[in-house]
């Protein structure tokens, strides 16, 4: 009885964690909140774009500024992709409940 008692408890904790990272909102994460900061990283970004632009030598501020600014626009495709799939699940998800409520 014993080593049933734990086998269901590690199962139990297992599907805890799993529910957690399930229920878990995506939150849209803001890497400059401070509007300073935002208007330093995008006049970097500019300045970076410039500099490749015109074939200059990029500094490390400026390849950092460009992986910063690919990482964004990275982040907000799949923040907008994720945002697709949730909607489209909910659609399909209540047509399925019309045509169950349709059916009864």
């Amino acid at each position: 009885m014993n080593n049933q008692g734990r086998s269901e408890g590690s199962n139990e904790k297992h599907a805890n964690t799993h529910d957690v990272e399930e229920q878990s909102p995506t939150r849209p994460v803001n890497y400059a909140p401070n509007s300073e900061l935002r208007a330093t990283i995008e006049t970097r970004v500019q300045i970076a774009l410039e500099r490749q632009r015109t074939g200059q030598p990029l500094t490390f501020e400026d390849v950092m500024a460009l992986d910063y600014e690919d990482a964004l626009r990275h982040l907000r495709l799949q923040q907008q992709n994720q945002s697709q799939n949730d909607q489209q699940k909910q659609e399909e998800d209540n047509k399925n409940n019309n045509n169950s409520n349709n059916n009864n």
